[in-house]
């Protein structure tokens, strides 16, 4: 019933993916997102559902290619990403 609280979610019966922009997220939202469940009730679908969106983000990445004359370089953040990296989808 958390993703069904007014008082976390305004108008929580309401379809409305703005509600996430860092604009509108109060800091109670993003901790109230529970997406998969928890607990004896957790949705056996869980591995697979993460495991096919890494599957399907790496089909997605492999359709693309750098815009050339972009200045890519690395940087940290915690980790290793690029900066400043510019794609283009390419039909294959």
């Amino acid at each position: 019933m958390l993703h069904r609280r007014p008082d976390v979610f305004p108008d929580p019966e309401r379809f409305d993916p703005d509600r996430w922009l860092p604009e509108n997220a109060r800091p109670v939202m993003r901790k109230a997102l529970v997406p998969f469940g928890g607990g004896v009730r957790k949705c056996a679908g869980d591995g697979f559902a993460m495991s096919e969106a890494t599957l399907v983000l790496a089909s997605i990445l492999t359709r693309l290619d750098a815009v050339p004359g972009s200045d890519v370089r690395l940087a940290a953040y915690g980790a290793l990403q690029p900066e400043g990296l510019r794609l283009r989808a390419v039909a294959r």
